[in-house]
């Protein structure tokens, strides 16, 4: 016969591999389900979605979100959902869940939020039609500051990789090759490049004056 001490210690077990904390279910874990509610908690709420706020790279809520593990190439949101119990289901929004890697997520080198901010910030930049000298986007100014945090690769900036993230809808209303332009405008060694090429030479030979 089992000792009784045996036994009793065998029927705890269980308890412990469902109480414990930090435990992994699926591939992700309750702390994280937690670490996303808090920190996202005025992103996902119930309710219409909004504009504004959107999370943003590098704050808490994006943080937490990409601490969440990966299923394939995807963040795997759809396990935080599974592990919300119904209190939390009530007060925070499923859908709107799922959709925080749409603004955090690194997809390739660039993210779907530096993607909006393109499209938004040089609307009237890359629209549909016949190339215009003007307006033309300037340095320091929202469009430029946009196209400047997409990351670079191969030391140029790479604007290929928000091509890749348009949706037809948005490719409808917004011309590749002139998005692919940007950086001809707001990258600072093409700048130099240009103002060279330019014969800008006046400028350039006061930095040659010895006094």
């Amino acid at each position: 016969m089992m000792p009784r001490k045996v036994a009793v210690l065998l029927l705890l077990l269980p308890v412990f591999a469902i109480t414990c904390p930090g435990q992994v279910i699926g591939e992700c874990t309750k702390e994280q389900k937690e670490a996303v509610l808090r920190d996202c908690e005025k992103f996902i709420k119930p309710g219409r979605p909004n504009r504004q706020p959107i999370p943003i790279m590098g704050q808490a809520c994006c943080n937490a979100v990409n601490k969440v593990p990966k299923k394939g190439d995807n963040i795997d949101m759809q396990c935080i959902v599974d592990l919300l119990t119904d209190a939390e289901k009530d007060h925070h929004d499923e859908d709107k869940i799922l959709n925080l890697p749409n603004h955090c997520q690194v997809i390739g080198e660039c993210t779907k939020e530096q993607k909006e901010a393109i499209l938004h910030d040089c609307q009237k930049f890359i629209k549909h039609g016949h190339p215009k000298r003007e307006p033309i986007p300037i340095m320091g100014q929202a469009c430029c500051n946009a196209v400047n945090k997409v990351p670079k690769k191969d030391g140029k900036i790479d604007m290929q990789c928000i091509v890749d993230l348009l949706t037809n809808a948005e490719k409808n209303h917004h011309n590749e090759d002139k998005i692919m332009n940007l950086p001809n405008h707001c990258q600072e060694h093409t700048l130099l490049a240009s103002t060279l090429s330019a014969g800008s030479c006046k400028v350039l030979e006061i930095k040659y004056i010895h006094i």
